[in-house]
């Protein structure tokens, strides 16, 4: 009977597993690097890209520094779908030097690039992002 016990568990948990790949495009254990979507894109972007990714880029970069369990790129999903805008994702498990350098203390956070500068730091979790976005246009 204990050996059933263990048994259902691992079904529960490799069931979990295969769920939360095939329905969350933002895991880090997906190949796909870029999530394209009808106006806007998510990319995917660490130390060594982020002068290319960000930096270099024309059009509103909204660069969100996150970690496991964090909801806000799922939340900034709609945003992208109708708004020409850049997400760049920050890992910082994966990305310890490129959160060093903007000194964060909390997370998420988000920071509004465009044209190669920082327009905004934005802390607040209910923040309005098409505003800020529409601003920077």
């Amino acid at each position: 009977m204990k050996n059933i016990g263990y048994i259902l568990m691992a079904i529960a948990s490799f069931a979990i597993l295969v769920f939360s790949l095939f329905t969350d495009p933002f895991t880090d254990g997906d190949t796909l690097e870029d999530f394209p979507f009808d106006k806007g894109v998510i990319i995917k972007t660490d130390f060594e890209d982020f002068q290319a990714d960000v930096l270099e880029e024309k059009k509103p970069v909204l660069v969100v520094f996150w970690q496991e369990g964090a909801t806000i790129l799922k939340e900034l999903e709609d945003l992208v779908r109708d708004t020409e805008v850049i997400v760049a994702r920050v890992n910082i498990t994966e990305n310890p030097r490129l959160a060093q350098a903007f000194d964060l203390r909390a997370l998420p956070a988000v920071f509004l690039f465009k044209d190669g500068e920082l327009k905004e730091m934005i802390r607040d979790k209910d923040a309005d992002y098409r505003a800020l976005i529409e601003q920077y246009r």
